[in-house]
């Protein structure tokens, strides 16, 4: 039986979120849960689930492996954007630097700029995580900047949208993926609508 004082502590909780660089929404959404219930987690108004503890203790393995790999090569590259080409917001890489420059003092850190080839590779993969969610087996072809179509309706339309797939990008960086003329994901990919 847990007992009161098995449970993770929400100063606890918020010091493994700090260390991780997450907001409290980013690891909401990373955990699956309302912010709201973030919240009450680090103000204690709410027990932290058994789940919990070991799902950060997950997310610091991983973290922790980035660290190491950082420190390794010498040097270090964030892009500006809110997310990364790894789909971890960008403060999780940011919390990895000083990390690993406790491991290499002499490590580099640099911002980048996003460039189009990491946006494409963004919405490539959005769409083939649906496509493979969904069961589909079929292999799809590359993202090809010259296959885009600009629609006054749509945006730019990768694809037919009443056909087996389709990626539009609306304003705001919106980037929605269709199957079979249903939309099936969306997600905002920062600098998506400059393509």
């Amino acid at each position: 039986m847990t007992t009161t004082t098995d449970r993770m502590t929400g100063a606890e909780f918020a010091a493994r979120r700090y260390l991780l660089g997450l907001t409290l929404d980013e690891l909401a959404s990373i955990l699956g849960v309302n912010p709201r219930t973030v919240r009450a987690w680090e103000a204690e108004r709410d027990p932290i689930p058994p789940r919990v503890p070991d799902e950060l203790d997950a997310l610091i393995v991983e973290h922790t492996a980035l660290t190491q790999e950082v420190a390794a090569a010498g040097s270090m590259q964030i892009v500006r954007a809110k997310r990364d080409s790894q789909d971890r917001p960008r403060g999780w890489l940011v919390a990895a630097a000083p990390r690993a420059t406790a491991i290499n003092p002499g490590l580099r850190v640099e911002w980048i700029e996003a460039t189009p080839e990491m946006i494409y590779d963004r919405i490539d993969r959005l769409r083939r995580g649906v496509y493979a969610e969904l069961g589909h087996t079929v292999p799809l072809a590359s993202l090809d900047a010259d296959d885009w179509t600009e629609d006054e309706v749509m945006g730019r339309t990768l694809g037919d949208p009443n056909a087996d797939w389709c990626v539009d990008i609306r304003d705001g960086d919106i980037v929605q993926v269709f199957a079979a003329g249903d939309m099936v994901a969306q997600a905002v990919i920062p600098g998506a609508s400059t393509l």
